[in-house]
């Protein structure tokens, strides 16, 4: 016979499913038409049918194949025409007739689709080598049939491209990026024939749009994975004028002869936002990229770029760099170099990794200091003013003190943030030494400190007017200074809470810690509502004797709950009913942190503070006010470089009786107010000294970051407080606001797009 097709494996799968799997066809013989030849193995199995495929010359042979298998799903390739097969071999046959093999409509049934009018013709207009690919790589379960019942051209290649390149179903853009990442995927196209990578690679295009065409060249090129890196080195090259060197090696790299700005602009965009998306929620997979795409800068020769990237590793490495550079000037009091670091700051924050990056971090805190360092005031005048500077301004300087003491691993920029370091440490000490001085002639003469409320005064002149009008729920923060105060707050106000104040214009009301700033002392003088020393039972009796019935404070051992609860209770009845006009809690993670934590690096937030979060979420349930406050600061140990005297009889961590001679960075505090050693103390006032064994913090000296106890008064955003009125930021301006207004002056060394 002659004309009839060979007929190859392909075919023989597409009509069996059509046949057996789709139409479930009872009979067990399928006839196609093809020369009588077959080189594909005896079985053939197709989603989990299993077939017997053999050729027949003869209507003879095609008996002898019946009588040889008859329990078989048997499917012969013959050229015998029907009419010398006969209506007794037809009658066995699927459909009573021989199969043709048409490509096309072997295709149309691998889609479920029924009708042969019902296939597009801009599908068939493609071609043979679309068509055999359709059924080469038809999936188990054939292909998803069309909801329209028409099999169009676009459903068609959508599903050939999930199935073959692996790319999404609704494919656009973004997931065009996320599929460059698949190394299956892209390999499947760099490694596909080309007559057919020549028809899906539009198709991917369109639906792709502008932008994509680098990432398509890359999986061709077989460097598909390094798309997204690729656009980023793409992004510094072509935003920063005439880089025609890296350019062309990018172009090369790509297959292209030219790559135009628009484009190269519109890739370096899209790969900037599959960083963006991915930052937060895969940052393995984000790190892996940046990291590929300094090595591709290394490759490229184009090292130099770096620093025009707002998404590489190395060009956050270069921008910080520059800030450094300038950093010792800054801190000597030069303003040029203080301009310049305003200016290179900002290229640092615009980067994407400044802000989760410690060394970034380290840098932001060390302008901010120089900032500080530029502002020209005076050494506090008396008492009241020290206190109310520390937590007005001074918490904020040991704040950003803390973390660039922290340091960083880079060599050039620990020997900058040391300088900067070191100039506000060396001011911070003359601001300590001069508060030292008045606060000893304050205590000799046992008067309060100017309008300050002394911590004893806290509950009756404080708290108690606050309960008159709202329920209070007291919050005393062991050991927490006024630059813990200020993270702590921050957080609160992230999630709902706003600050309140007596008098905005006077800031945050501040306690003056009972002497010496220990526990023991000022804690309890707070809670009992007068100066005493002891624990908590003088706590609780002293709490409820100032404010009366109606009062409930808990300790440590009180907010223990069981597994899978966060707080007991008898504490969450407390705060919930607000009967209990006042509901005090003493938490204990800082003063914790000084002996078993890391508190130099602990970012204080709410959630760092152990039982704060779900006391606060009662609170505002309950429509409770809070107040945050303490019974005393805390200073950092200094490492290895601190001053240690030697142990002295009754001798705390920062203080020692007063028999002996004051040393320097040391004061004498004599008076009523002091109430450990008949009333007569040495306290530390340098923050490098101790009287005792190293820990990770200490109290009990007379440092304004031990003294000065910050009072914060808290309602749920959109509340009010009698008596307050509500505040914004709290921070001095130099903590938020450039020492210069204008970044751009002509000529200025910007360094940075």
């Amino acid at each position: 016979m002659t004309g009839a097709p060979v007929v190859d494996q392909r075919d023989v799968r597409a009509a069996v499913h059509r046949a057996w799997v789709q139409q479930q066809r009872p009979e067990r013989l399928l006839l196609l038409r093809g020369q009588p030849q077959w080189a594909g193995g005896d079985v053939v199995r197709v989603d989990d049918v299993d077939v017997r495929v053999a050729p027949a010359v003869s209507p003879l042979a095609v008996r002898d194949l019946l009588a040889s298998h008859p329990d078989d799903r048997l499917v012969v390739v013959t050229d015998v025409p029907e009419s010398e097969l006969g209506a007794d071999l037809l009658s066995r046959a699927v459909r009573q007739r021989v199969g043709a093999v048409d490509t096309w409509d072997a295709v149309r049934g691998a889609f479920g689709v029924t009708r042969p009018e019902a296939l597009d013709p801009a599908l068939v207009r493609d071609g043979e080598v679309l068509a055999r690919a359709l059924l080469d790589r038809m999936p188990p379960g054939g292909w998803p049939s069309p909801v329209s019942g028409l099999l169009t051209r676009e459903h068609a290649y959508r599903s050939l491209a999930s199935e073959l390149l692996r790319t999404p179903r609704d494919l656009d853009a973004a997931g065009l990026l996320d599929w460059s990442r698949d190394a299956l995927g892209t390999l499947a196209l760099h490694e596909m024939e080309p007559r057919l990578r020549e028809l899906l690679v539009p198709w991917v295009l369109r639906h792709t749009g502008s932008g994509t065409g680098p990432v398509v060249d890359l999986a061709v090129a077989g460097r598909g994975t390094d798309a997204v890196a690729m656009g980023l080195v793409a992004g510094a090259a072509w935003s920063t004028g005439s880089n025609d060197r890296v350019k062309g090696k990018v172009e090369q790299v790509l297959g292209r002869p030219t790559l135009p700005a628009d484009e190269a602009s519109r890739w370096a965009e899209l790969s900037l936002g599959w960083v963006l998306r991915r930052l937060g929620t895969d940052r393995r997979a984000v790190d892996e990229v940046l990291e590929q795409a300094d090595r591709l800068l290394a490759e490229l020769g184009a090292e130099a770029l770096a620093g025009h990237s707002k998404v590489v590793p190395s060009g956050l490495r270069a921008r910080c760099a520059a800030v450094a550079e300038v950093l010792p000037g800054a801190a000597a009091g030069d303003r040029r170099a203080l301009d310049q670091a305003e200016t290179r700051i900002l290229a640092v924050r615009a980067h994407v990794l400044a802000g989760t990056d410690p060394v970034a971090q380290a840098l932001e805190m060390a302008v901010r200091l120089v900032r500080w360092l530029q502002v020209r005031e005076g050494l506090p005048a008396h008492a009241e003013e020290a206190l109310r500077w520390q937590v007005a301004t001074g918490g904020w300087v040991d704040r950003a003190r803390q973390v660039v003491a922290n340091g960083v691993s880079d060599p050039q920029v620990q020997a900058s943030l040391a300088a900067v370091h070191a100039a506000a440490s060396a001011r911070r000490a003359d601001v300590d030494a001069a508060a030292a001085a008045h606060v000893a002639s304050a205590v000799a003469a046992d008067q309060p400190p100017g309008r300050l409320v002394p911590v004893e005064d806290a509950l009756q002149r404080l708290v108690q007017p606050l309960a008159a009008s709202a329920p209070v729920l007291l919050l005393v923060l062991d050991g927490m200074s006024a630059a813990v105060a200020s993270e702590i707050v921050e957080s609160a106000a992230a999630i709902g809470w706003t600050e309140h104040q007596r008098d905005p214009a006077a800031g945050r009301d501040v306690l003056m810690a009972g002497l010496p700033t220990v526990t023991e002392v000022s804690r309890t003088s707070l809670l009992a509502g007068r100066r005493t020393r002891g624990g908590q039972r003088e706590e609780r009796a002293g709490i409820a004797e100032v404010l009366g019935a109606g009062t409930a404070l808990f300790h440590l051992g009180d907010l223990l709950a069981g597994a899978g609860r966060d707080l007991p209770d008898e504490v969450r009845d407390a705060v919930q009913d607000t009967s209990t006009r006042v509901a005090a809690a003493v938490l204990n993670a800082v003063d914790d942190s000084l002996s078993g934590g890391d508190p130099a690096r602990t970012r204080w937030t709410v959630d760092k503070v152990r039982h704060l979060e779900p006391l606060l979420e009662r609170a505002r349930a309950a429509g409770r006010v809070v107040v945050l406050t303490s019974d005393h600061g805390h200073v950092v140990d200094q490492g290895p470089a601190s001053d240690v005297l030697f142990q002295r009889s009754g001798a705390g961590a920062r203080w020692r009786a007063g028999a002996d001679d004051v040393g320097p960075e040391e004061v004498r505090l004599s008076g009523p107010r002091v109430l450990q050693s008949d009333g007569d103390v040495v306290a530390a006032v340098g923050e490098r000294l101790r009287y005792k064994q190293r820990s990770e913090g200490y109290h009990g000296g007379a440092a304004l970051a031990e003294l000065a106890i910050p009072f914060v008064v808290l309602a749920r955003r959109g509340s009010e407080v009698v008596g307050h009125g509500q505040v914004g930021t709290v921070a001095p301006e130099w903590w938020t606001s450039p020492a210069v207004a204008d970044y751009g002056t002509p000529g200025e060394d910007t360094l940075f797009d």
